[in-house]
């Protein structure tokens, strides 16, 4: 008797797991300094790229932009590819100009497919997120990738994306 409610027992939990990760998203979050400056310049200090222990990235620049490239891990290319959803954390102190990033997946041949371009909303003293909903993650080989442009006083603080 008492072996057959273990057995019992044991069945739902294993049935729960499976249903559980069968519908559960992918969701990676991601530390601003991931993020790698994209320059062409021999000239790329430390004072133009300042990244805080606590894992945001600053652009402490009073005049130049801070233009970034943030790696996204794509492990999961058997799923189903419906659409996914990402955010981008950041704090602009910039009265002029808003921080710009784009989400966006390659082809395998290297080619843009699609994406959507999100801008921060002025300047602000607290924390603003930019959300892309609706990324689709296209065919197996396709990649998903991030760029971002940060004007002067400006940080990213954070990232995630994830795969369904």
């Amino acid at each position: 008797m008492m072996k057959n409610k273990t057995l019992t027992v044991f069945g739902v939990l294993v049935s729960s797991a499976i249903t559980v990760s069968s519908h559960a998203a992918d969701i990676k979050n991601y530390q601003g300094t991931h993020c790698v400056p994209i320059t062409s310049s021999s000239s790329y200090s430390s004072e133009y790229r300042y990244s805080h222990p606590f894992g945001y990235i600053q652009n402490k620049s009073s005049s130049k932009w801070l233009y970034l490239e943030c790696p996204l891990v794509r492990d999961d290319t058997t799923a189903n590819n419906q659409a996914s959803a990402g955010y981008v954390r950041v704090k602009d102190r910039n009265a002029a100009d808003d921080v710009e990033c784009a989400f966006y997946r390659v082809y395998d041949t290297g080619t843009v497919a699609s994406g959507y371009v999100k801008r921060s909303s002025g300047s602000s003293t607290t924390m603003q997120q930019l959300d892309f909903p609706n990324l689709n993650q296209g065919g197996a080989k396709y990649t998903m990738h991030m760029k971002c442009k940060l004007p002067p006083s400006t940080t990213l603080y954070s990232y995630s994306a994830n795969e369904l």
